[in-house]
C-alpha cells in the first residue's frame, strides 16, 4: 500500500455546506409561512368587511320603498359578528370594524336612491384606524323607487 488510508464518510466542508443550505431553506420557508398567515388574516378581515357592508345595504335597501324612512347618513362600530359596540372601552378590541353609510337621491334622477356603505377593518391591536382607507371596503347600490 502507498500509505493512504481509505476514508469513508463526509468531510467537514461537505457537512457545513449541507447545513448552510438546509438552514437557508428553512429561513425562507419560515418567511413564506409568516407571509401566508398575514395574507390569510387580511383576506378574512376584508371578507368580514364585505359581509358587514352587504348587511347594511340590505337593511337600507329594504326601506327603499319609503325613501323618507332611510337615514341620510350614519356610522357605527361592530365586531366580526355584526354586534354593535355600545361600550366605548370595547372599540379598541382586535376585531372592530367601523361602518359608515350615506343615502340620498341619485344626482340627475331624484326618483332613484343612491346608497353607499364604507367598512373599515380593524388595524391591529390599536383598533380601527378611521383615518386610513387601507383595507376599506366600499359598496354602492342604486335603488329604484317602487311604484305604489
Amino acid at each position: 500500500m502507498s500509505g493512504w488510508r481509505e476514508v469513508h464518510g463526509f468531510s467537514i466542508v461537505e457537512v457545513l455546506t449541507a447545513a448552510t443550505l438546509v438552514a437557508t431553506a428553512l429561513v425562507g420557508l419560515a418567511h413564506l409561512l409568516i407571509l401566508a398567515g398575514n395574507a390569510s388574516r387580511t383576506a378574512r378581515a376584508q371578507s368580514v368587511a364585505v359581509l358587514l357592508a352587504v348587511g347594511v345595504l340590505e337593511e337600507l335597501s329594504g326601506d327603499a320603498a319609503a325613501f323618507a324612512s332611510i337615514p341620510e347618513a350614519g356610522t357605527d362600530r361592530v365586531d366580526a359578528n355584526g354586534t354593535l359596540f355600545d361600550d366605548p372601552a370595547r372599540t379598541g378590541a382586535p376585531s372592530t370594524y367601523a361602518r359608515r353609510w350615506s343615502a340620498g337621491p341619485l344626482p340627475g334622477d331624484p326618483s332613484m336612491l343612491l346608497l353607499e356603505v364604507v367598512v373599515i377593518p380593524w388595524a391591529g391591536r390599536s383598533g380601527v384606524d378611521e383615518s386610513s382607507s387601507a383595507g376599506a371596503v366600499t359598496l354602492t347600490m342604486v335603488k329604484a323607487r317602487r311604484a305604489p
